[in-house]
């Protein structure tokens, strides 16, 4: 009796059902070896961040614990090239990283909150020569900042900790236009004070001007300050001079009037109609070197949540040789 003998080996089908299953297993493998590849990634970038800010620290320590200006920042820290470069960004890119401007020639002794105070970030910000000037790779607004790891960016930190950006909580906004002004402001005019040669933004007449920040951190309060630069003859409640500061789509900062003239009465440092002498509330009057100036202090605190704060600055009812300016602005989030 003769016996046949199976033929080992796979029949089309059987091979067709193999290979539908090894790339079934390789679609689900290959997101997997993916994230790994970028948590690998993320983890170089966190540590030349690390190093770029303890280099950071070392290098105010020998320059009178003052950070560098926006025009050197990078030129003066000499931070090696390869540091500078995130491998998820590519090498293409010679520096992968923004330095926070409002650090730029700040003493370390400013600083509030090292924890919170943010150094540098992963992003991206090409220089400018109009409206204004702005040097490459810095932070002006939220804008520059890139979410290159898993939708987040990686930040350095003030204190030597590096984070993801979902640990920015509060953040500072200082301006004292002692050099460029940002875009984040509508005007861009700059003038100085006849005596001491202050430098501030303005001086303005009739006119509006806006500052607008974008991508704030997390945030429920704000506190707000500037000087304000009343220059001329501002005839308070008569007029009425008026100026107006607004959070935008919120409450008034001030709704008030302001006189250089003490015979004539002003609003300030209460909302209009009230009536109080002219330059009460003054830090200083005519010390600015103009035929008559007064200078304010103004401060408020605020409920506010939003991602995006728009301020407004209005003066109204000026008639001749009355100006205004602002200078020393400082918006603190909480």
């Amino acid at each position: 009796m003769e016996t046949r003998m199976r033929k080992s080996g796979f029949t089309l089908i059987e091979l067709l059902v193999v290979i539908s299953i090894i790339a079934t297993l390789a679609s689900m493998l290959m997101p997997v070896y993916s994230r790994a590849k970028e948590k690998a990634r993320q983890t170089t970038c966190l540590s030349n961040q690390r190093q770029i800010v303890q280099y950071t620290q070392m290098w105010i320590q020998d320059h009178e614990e003052t950070y560098p200006d926006s025009a050197s920042v990078w030129t003066s820290l000499q931070i090696d090239q390869d540091i500078l470069r995130c491998p998820t960004k590519g090498r293409a890119t010679a520096n992968a990283y923004v330095f926070n401007r409002l650090l730029c020639d700040m003493s370390e002794g400013q600083i509030d909150d090292p924890t919170s105070f943010l150094m540098i970030c992963d992003g991206a910000h090409a220089s400018t020569t109009t409206p204004e000037v702005t040097y490459a790779n810095l932070m002006y607004t939220g804008v520059d900042m890139e979410k290159r790891h898993f939708n987040h960016a990686l930040c350095g930190f003030v204190d030597g900790h590096v984070d993801n950006d979902l640990s920015l909580k509060g953040f500072g906004y200082r301006e004292n236009f002692e050099t460029s002004v940002g875009s984040e402001w509508s005007q861009t005019t700059t003038g100085t004070t006849p005596a001491g040669a202050r430098k501030f933004l303005g001086p303005f007449t009739n006119s509006t001007v806006s500052l607008n920040l974008t991508g704030l951190p997390t945030h429920t309060s704000l506190s707000i300050s500037f000087d304000l630069l009343v220059i001329g003859n501002w005839t308070g409640n008569t007029g009425p001079c008026q100026m107006q500061v607004t959070v935008v789509g919120g409450k008034n900062i001030i709704n008030s009037s302001f006189s250089t003239e003490p015979t004539m009465v002003q609003a300030y440092p209460g909302d209009i109609p009230a009536s109080n002498a002219g330059n009460t509330g003054a830090m200083l009057v005519n010390g600015l070197g103009y035929p008559k100036d007064a200078l304010y202090r103004i401060s408020s605190s605020i409920p506010h949540d939003a991602k995006t704060l728009a301020l407004s600055f209005n003066a109204s009812g000026l008639t001749g040789t009355a100006q205004w300016g602002i200078d020393n602005i400082e918006i603190i989030g909480q």
